[in-house]
């Protein structure tokens, strides 16, 4: 049977929180969902894939890990594919999406490459609806400065890597 990585990349408000909150214990015998310690794989996994090493030390002080740490959420990873031959897996993280260096997405295509299929979903809004959820959202964490320009979704810009490494046919 074919094996699937469904990997779950946002964006940011769109309900990213309750899909990983419903799916973080899922287990059924056929698919499980990835543990790194937290639903939402987004900071652990860019402190994973970070392309350098000043990029890297900054993600991982963001995601609260030490060096030490990041490296053993990695083999996590990777012992989680590989103990689980015959198993789809469940990767998400809304800010995932924001991953602008390809480098970062060949890296993790790379530790995805005993799938035989890796579906990337990116849940979108309209970009109305979703600047205006932004703007809230920056309202209620006294986000300053304030730029509204920064509010406009870049979708083309933000899923262009993902399509560039795993194809357009895998991104939906």
């Amino acid at each position: 049977m074919p094996r699937t990585c469904h990997l779950h990349i946002g964006t940011t408000k769109t309900g990213s929180t309750s899909i990983q909150q419903a799916y973080c214990d899922l287990d059924d015998g056929r698919t499980r969902y990835l543990h790194l310690r937290h639903p939402n794989h987004s900071r652990v996994l860019t402190a994973l894939y970070a392309p350098d090493p000043k990029t890297q030390a900054d993600a991982i002080a963001r995601a609260k890990l030490t060096p030490a740490k990041a490296a053993r959420r990695h083999a996590a990873l990777r012992k989680q594919i590989a103990d689980h031959p015959n198993r789809d897996l469940i990767i998400s993280g809304e800010g995932l999406s924001t991953w602008a260096d390809t480098r970062m997405v060949a890296a993790l295509a790379a530790d995805l490459a005993a799938f035989d299929h890796v579906h990337v979903l990116a849940y979108l809004r309209a970009p109305g609806a979703w600047m205006a959820s932004s703007f809230q959202q920056r309202l209620r964490d006294a986000a300053l400065p304030f730029d509204l320009g920064a509010l406009f979704p870049l979708y083309r810009d933000w899923f262009q890597p993902w399509e560039d490494v795993f194809g357009a046919d895998a991104l939906t």
